[in-house]
């Protein structure tokens, strides 16, 4: 199975020795957004929906497909999906729809890799980081500064 590894040039800098572990360890080519339908089946590593859609339309196996890399690129849609599943999250609201006490963590619904993740310890410093739309306030967790992530697979939480 002719298998290719989508990245976009900055992404693929950022992730190089992943990606090319993955592609040894899957005999898979990396290819950017440019890539043509000659592959059997596409892992993305970019936000690109409408690329996974229009591959998925050729009858293409795509992972993580275009649902998916909706829901996992935006925080909001992801915390609505667990909530759903039941899989615990810290309590967050949308900019603008309401008040989560501070401090806060102020996160960009749509960013990636712990950018544009800020700290506030009041409601001005929230507003002053709040630039433009897209934003989510969340409460922090009881270990400041400690990153927390959590992978589910098949119903379990890894």
């Amino acid at each position: 199975m002719k298998t290719a590894i989508v990245y976009t040039e900055e992404r693929l800098r950022v992730n190089r020795f992943f990606a090319e572990t993955l592609s040894s360890y899957l005999g898979a080519d990396v290819v950017d957004l440019s890539v043509s339908d000659n592959y059997d089946f596409y892992i993305f590593r970019t936000e690109d929906a409408a690329l996974r859609a229009e591959l998925e339309g050729k009858g293409k196996r795509v992972v993580n497909n275009a649902l998916t890399g909706v829901i996992a690129n935006d925080k909001h849609l992801s915390y609505e999906l667990a909530a759903e599943l039941g899989v615990p999250f810290l309590p967050y609201v949308l900019q603008g729809e309401g008040e989560i006490g501070y401090p806060c963590v102020v996160k960009s619904r749509f960013g990636h890799g712990g950018k544009q993740v800020f700290w506030a310890d009041d409601k001005r410093e929230a507003e002053r980081l709040l630039k433009g739309e897209g934003y989510l306030l969340q409460k922090p967790s009881e270990n400041r500064g400690e990153d927390i992530r959590m992978y589910c697979l098949g119903g379990d939480v890894l």
